[in-house]
């Protein structure tokens, strides 16, 4: 949408007083008909000079003029163009022009009634200057806020707009009737929100009787404020109007003010003396100089030091106005619509205020918004810190519950560990006393068994000499006789030897696995060959008899399983470690599976060399042999010192 801020009623001269001047309040002006005087002849100088332009360039006639991309509509607003309320009216005009759309053209005036509204020739010349400035371009619709701007657009012989609709925005209804004045004019009209202002007061300062009228002196804010005193006195407040009275002698006032009595400001562009004053600029003085809290109509500047209140939010007004707008223009009636408060007017409040007049907040209405609150963790936070209070327990019990089971972890463990102690220990008992036992067995078999088959031997042969010269067949059966005695007496001997080879103590671990090869390749027919490397001589008897042990159950098992051609049996003494290994080429097989079906002979083997500190690896592959490995500390033989 094409949006043209014009922002002067009439065009300035060296010889023209500028319309607001920088500092904000009006410099003293010509008064009473010679200020009239004065602005009349500015106004013939500037229309001589206005025509001689045109002469040169003249305007475009309405069949020549440009067509625009939409309607085209006049805003006049009645206040200066920077005051927040008109600015956010604007914005929401714009949004609500632009909702269906369409892309209108918004014109912008300011009719500045607060400093020169009550002046007949200023309003004359205002009125006739937008009618030669627009006279070019076709306006289908005209917004005005304000009854005193909506003046300006009477039904009159010179109104080039009689028949355009006009739209104008108020707060509360007007208090003229327009139906003949302006027969196109329909109203956008805000619902009355001082009984809601004055029902806030009364919620928050039960004790106030009595509210202090603050407003304008202008012409226009007299006749337009005094519409406000009797509805406060309609709720049951008396009033005392401070109109009367300039700024100095306000600000000297406010703080005298009793304890019942509020201060209530309404609009305040020039006070009792004629001073003018700029927007936002009145505020912060009332709040400062005021023993009692302070509101306003409006409820804006709460930054400034009011406590709050109802504030109208113009940006919601002028989006409705702007739609109001674009219905008419569709042919719509004229009709008044009116805005509820609800819509429009929100509760807002001042935390620093509120904290300074000591005003609870359960006091506010439902649905209030407070601003400037101090930074408040649980309150700015809430959801945050419940998150993250919930995150800190969540993660406290885990870590708790993985503390606990931790410790019941390592409770298992302990009591784990005691019972693999003893049962450690328990087997440790069990071997020996196993191998006391075969060496008992081992030694009742040699010394008692064998000796007595041993003289068996030595009678059967007497008996054999004497049967000789008696009778031969007798002197046969008893050689038969003596025989078996003699390999039984032998068979004594070699199970005597596998329960407890008595070699070791004598002549020590490598000759005894040298006859136990022997032995071996005697009995199975396999090759067996003994490999000896270092000094194996210093092994003490614990040592040896489980490294013979596991020589022993290994060559049992290639007897037994291998179907080897040879077998290879290595004794190597290391600084500080004995190791042996039997390898043969037999069909091997895989160790992970097999590992679920080892006899108790290997189980057995495995806890003899644990017990001692070593050490068993069983290496096998299918076709290539199995090779069993067992290293065991030799405390015999110390490391080599470093």
């Amino acid at each position: 949408m094409h949006d043209h801020v014009l922002r002067g009623s009439l065009p300035t001269s060296p010889d023209v007083e500028p319309r607001a001047p920088i500092t904000g309040r009006a410099a003293a002006r010509p008064a009473g008909g010679a200020r009239t005087r004065h602005r009349l002849r500015v106004f013939a100088v500037w229309a001589l000079v206005s025509g001689a332009v045109a002469t040169v360039n003249p305007q475009p006639s309405p069949t020549t003029a440009p067509v625009e991309a939409g309607p085209s509509i006049l805003f006049v607003s009645p206040d200066d163009p920077d005051r927040p309320y008109i600015r956010d009216f604007a914005d929401g005009l714009r949004q609500g022009l632009n909702s269906d759309g369409m892309r209108p053209t918004l014109y912008r005036e300011s009719f500045d009634q607060g400093r020169f509204g009550d002046d007949p020739a200023y309003v004359s010349e205002f009125r006739g200057w937008l009618h030669r400035k627009y006279r070019g371009r076709p306006i289908h619709a005209i917004v005005v806020r304000q009854q005193a701007t909506l003046e300006l657009f009477a039904r009159r012989p010179d109104n080039p707009w009689n028949d355009v609709p006009l739209v104008y925005s108020t707060m509360g209804p007007l208090s003229i009737d327009i139906s003949e004045s302006h027969p196109t004019a329909s109203g956008v009209v805000m619902e009355n929100p001082l009984p809601h202002l004055l029902d806030v007061i009364r919620r928050l300062l039960p004790e106030t009787r009595r509210i202090a009228v603050i407003r304008g002196a202008s012409p226009a804010e007299l006749v337009r404020e005094a519409w406000w005193l009797p509805q406060i006195r309609a709720h049951g407040l008396e009033v005392e109007d401070l109109v009367d009275l300039a700024m100095p002698e306000l600000l000297r006032h406010l703080p005298a003010l009793p304890p019942d009595t509020i201060p209530l400001a309404f609009s305040f562009q020039r006070d009792r003396g004629g001073q003018y004053f700029e927007p936002g600029e009145v505020v912060p003085l009332l709040a400062q100089a005021s023993s009692r809290p302070v509101f306003t109509i409006l409820g804006d500047n709460l930054s400034s030091g009011l406590l709050g209140g109802p504030r109208p939010d113009f940006t919601v007004i002028g989006r409705l106005t702007g739609r109001h707008v674009l219905a008419r223009i569709a042919g719509a009636p004229p009709v008044t619509e009116v805005i509820p408060i609800s819509t429009f007017v929100p509760s807002v409040f001042d935390a620093r205020q509120l904290a300074r007049w000591d005003i609870d907040e359960d006091l506010l209405p439902p649905g209030s918004i407070v601003h400037s609150r101090p930074p408040d963790l649980w309150r700015d936070h809430r959801g945050t810190v419940v998150a993250a209070l919930t995150l800190g327990v969540v993660q406290s019990v885990l870590v708790a519950v993985v503390l606990v089971e931790r410790r019941q972890r390592a409770r298992a463990q302990t009591q784990l560990r005691a019972s693999y102690g003893q049962l450690q220990d328990l087997t440790e008992r069990l071997l020996t006393a196993r191998d006391e036992e075969r060496a008992r067995i081992a030694r009742d078999l040699h010394d008692d068994l064998a000796q007595r088959m041993a003289s068996m031997s030595i009678g059967l042969s007497r008996v054999r000499r004497a049967a000789s010269e008696l009778s031969p067949p007798l002197a046969e059966a008893v050689t038969a006789l003596q025989d078996q005695a003699r390999t039984l007496a032998g068979d004594l001997r070699d199970l005597s030897h596998d329960l407890h080879p008595g070699a070791l103590e004598h002549v020590g671990l490598l000759e005894t696995l040298r006859e136990r090869c022997v032995g071996f390749s005697a009995d199975s027919g396999i090759p067996a060959r003994l490999e000896a490397a270092g000094d194996v001589s210093l092994v003490p008897l614990p040592v040896a008899l489980c490294l013979y042990r596991v020589a022993q159950e290994a060559l049992q098992n290639v007897h037994t399983h291998a179907a080897a051609r040879q077998v290879i049996v290595t004794l190597q003494a290391t600084p500080g470690r004995v190791h042996l290994e039997v390898a043969d080429d037999g069909r091997g097989f895989t160790v992970q599976k097999a590992g679920r079906r080892h006899g108790l002979g290997l189980v057995s083997l495995s806890e003899r060399v644990r017990l001692l500190g070593g050490n068993l690896e069983v290496v096998s592959t299918p076709g290539e042999g199995t090779t069993l490995r067992a290293s065991v500390p030799n405390p015999a033989h110390p490391k080599t010192p470093q």
